[in-house]
């Protein structure tokens, strides 16, 4: 009971400081952050998939060459398909729990690649939601001198 306390204490703490642990993309993601997630969800969906494929005929070709050899570990290759297995799914991180030696280390700096074309591509927008954009250059309405109407000036 007082480790599943002194988890929820930390779990409030990390919330409190802003830390999420929770592998979960943030609500608030501006639209270039969103293009971003689901293209690199994309990429691990087809990594997760192609992973997949390979350890079914792994996991068959174990089991039967544990079968057929026996002896007093004849689950031992079978075995060796499952770590495997929780390796490469740990590395490709589909939904995020991880947060090191992942396949998001790998993706970071093609991220940072895609951030800055995509800021040289856009108008400057906000980053998120909530924040002020800068004025803009468009012409300043000021009173006119001669009679009460407005002028542009620029």
């Amino acid at each position: 009971m007082t480790e599943k306390k002194d988890l929820r204490e930390q779990e409030e703490t990390e919330s409190a400081a802003g830390i999420d642990r929770s592998g979960l993309p943030p609500a608030d993601l501006s639209r270039a952050e969103l293009v971003w997630a689901v293209i690199a969800f994309q990429l691990k969906l087809v990594a997760d998939g192609l992973r997949d494929v390979l350890l079914s005929p792994l996991s068959i070709v174990a089991g039967i060459l544990g079968f057929i050899e026996g002896g007093q570990t004849p689950g031992r290759y079978f075995r060796k398909v499952i770590e495997l297995g929780r390796r490469t799914e740990r590395w490709i991180n589909l939904f995020g729990s991880h947060q090191q030696d992942t396949a998001d280390d790998l993706l970071r700096p093609i991220e940072k690649r895609f951030h800055e074309e995509i800021a040289q591509q856009l108008p400057q927008q906000p980053e998120r939601p909530g924040q002020q954009q800068a004025p803009s250059s468009e012409a300043v309405q000021e009173p006119d001198d001669r009679g009460g109407g407005r002028r542009e000036q620029s």
